[in-house]
């Protein structure tokens, strides 16, 4: 998209198109929020679960929007803060969804009788059993 030049970033007045990263993110979120209620329906989640996959989708796309902005944002180690923002949001999310995963039902026991033993043995071939 171009922006005139009384607009543009300090340092980024020789360039005159530049990135639509809010239509990037637009675009991300439209298909998270399509993918999660496909998801959520075809893998049977419920609960917490939905929102911590929407949640994680949500800052995988958006770091990646991120990187693609331009303009003195803030940072931290020379990171910006919505992406510092994004991979807490991610991490979280991804432990939040390991720990709410469905238990392993064990087996169902079963039970077998002991089988019945007679205490005398009755052979066709015996004198009593006439």
């Amino acid at each position: 998209m171009q922006i005139s030049p009384t607009r543009r970033v300090p340092g980024y007045e020789n360039y005159s198109t530049f990135q639509p990263a809010f239509l990037y993110q637009s675009l991300w979120d439209v298909a998270v929020g399509l993918g999660v209620i496909w998801a959520a329906r075809r893998f049977a989640l419920a609960g917490a679960r939905i929102p911590l996959l929407a949640a994680a989708c949500y800052a995988a796309g958006s770091f990646w929007a991120e990187s693609v902005r331009i303009g003195p944002l803030p940072q931290v180690l020379g990171i910006r803060y919505g992406a510092v923002g994004d991979v807490v949001v991610f991490v979280l999310a991804a432990v939040g969804l390991y720990l709410t995963r469905p238990k392993p039902t064990p087996p169902a026991r079963t039970y077998s009788r002991p089988e019945q033993k007679t205490l005398v043995d009755d052979s066709p071939g015996d004198v009593m059993s006439i």
